[in-house]
């Protein structure tokens, strides 16, 4: 199905009936009406524009607080399964702490996680066009007190953008678990200390001692252009991982290196949802490879 113009479709609408573009159900039943309005929408538009590097925005009060706390309550539910999340494709646990249960037809929520209208309005706030070929992947995740953190990595493999949602109610910067963003810079410091091989047993409490490091090894590793050699890392953004809090991100438009921080005592909760291009060479050869191994 070829990219619509979300703006112009929205233009059209003249009554609620025409806003049907979640499989049956209307916006204004799911999102909270600053992020609807034309106004609300140009605004998110324009930070996301302002951007230099990464493209990216972090939107509040999302959700209308009904929907939101439903997907909670049956959040509250459901069982994670930790090596499923932490297990990576050559069977190593990585250094990211969490539990997961993979989305599906059946949760709360479903209807919105996998509306292709909402994969078109995330790419229309990220001034960007959805692929031709698409796919929703979406982990529900729990991470439990004294989680050891995640090491910074990239996402943008083959999923073209990242929408992480919080549930985390009276969530402060000092509980931890912070989205870190990483910026690669092209000149390097003897200052700056080394990481890699980054233990799957480690507490990352230096990543909240550091304002720039060096590594050669983040998880996803460096865009297959780049040179494969040390460098040094940025931190340029950290955002609490509040309740109904949204961050929403462009990952064709740069790598996005990110990490968490360790957090405190307390469970922290919430869901990621990875827009996938299926017509990236490097999801072609992943499934070629998946299928290899069936046969």
């Amino acid at each position: 199905m070829e990219t619509k113009d979300w703006d112009e479709k929205r233009a059209r609408s003249d009554s609620k009936k025409d806003m049907d573009y979640f499989r049956g159900l209307h916006p204004d039943e799911w999102i909270n009406s600053n992020y609807l309005t034309p106004e609300g929408i140009a605004d998110v538009r324009e930070s996301v524009k302002a951007k230099p590097t990464m493209k990216y925005c972090v939107l509040d009060n999302f959700f209308l607080p009904e929907r939101i706390d439903a997907i909670i309550a049956h959040h509250a539910t459901l069982k994670f399964n930790e090596a499923a999340d932490r297990t990576g494709h050559d069977m190593v646990i990585l250094p990211y702490d969490g539990a997961v249960k993979w989305a599906d037809d059946n949760d709360v929520g479903a209807e919105f996680y996998f509306a292709e209208e909402v994969e078109e309005y995330f790419c229309y706030l990220l001034n960007r066009l959805k692929p031709p070929r698409t796919s929703v992947e979406l982990k529900l995740r729990w991470h439990k007190p004294h989680a050891t953190g995640f090491w910074i990595h990239t996402d943008s493999v083959w999923r073209s953008l990242v929408a992480i949602m919080y549930f985390n109610k009276n969530w402060k910067a000092s509980d931890g678990g912070l989205l870190q963003l990483w910026r690669p810079d092209e000149a390097s410091y003897d200052k700056s200390t080394i990481f890699d091989d980054i233990r799957s047993d480690q507490r990352l409490d230096f990543l909240n001692e550091n304002q720039r490091l060096k590594t050669n090894t983040p998880g996803g590793g460096w865009p297959s252009h780049w040179p494969h050699q040390s460098r040094d890392m940025i931190l340029v953004d950290q955002i609490v991982p509040a309740y109904n809090r949204l961050f929403l991100c462009d990952l064709d438009a740069d790598p996005t290196f990110h990490s968490v921080t360790p957090s405190c005592d307390k469970i922290r909760t919430g869901f990621v949802y990875w827009l996938i291009n299926q017509s990236h060479p490097n999801f072609k050869r992943q499934m070629i490879m998946g299928a290899s191994l069936l046969d």
